[in-house]
Order: C-alpha cells, then structure tokens, then sequence
C-alpha cells in the first residue's frame, strides 16, 4: 500500500512539474517544500528549454517560503 501510494506522489509530482514548466510557473508550494538546489536548477533548465527563461531564473533566486 505504501508503496502504491508512493507511486501516486511521483506521478502528481510529475505532472506539477510539467504543468508548471508549461505554463512558465514555479513549481507548486507543496513541491518547492521537497525541493534541493538540484531540484530547482533542474526546474530551471525545464524551463528554459520550455521557452521560459525568465521564469526560469525567478525559480532558482525567489521560491515560495517554506512552512510557516
């Protein structure tokens, strides 16, 4: 079960991911709050290959603030 479940976050986190580098967005806040540096750069090449560079360099310097 656990790992069904598992499997279930990586494919909404999959889909986050390509819904927010289609749309130039950042990732959702559920995400960013998972995310390392790798996590992010590898959001910002996404999206610059995506045709969003702009947003791509908001990604790695602004992320929605974790908790609170």
């Amino acid at each position: 079960m656990v790992r069904e479940i598992a499997r279930q976050l990586v494919h909404e986190a999959h889909a986050a991911m390509n819904h927010a580098v289609n749309n130039g967005e950042q990732p959702p806040a559920w995400m960013q709050a998972f995310m390392s540096q790798a996590g992010w750069e590898h959001s910002s090449t996404l999206r610059e290959e995506a045709g969003h560079p702009d947003q791509a360099a908001l990604a790695i310097t602004e992320p929605v603030a974790k908790g609170g």
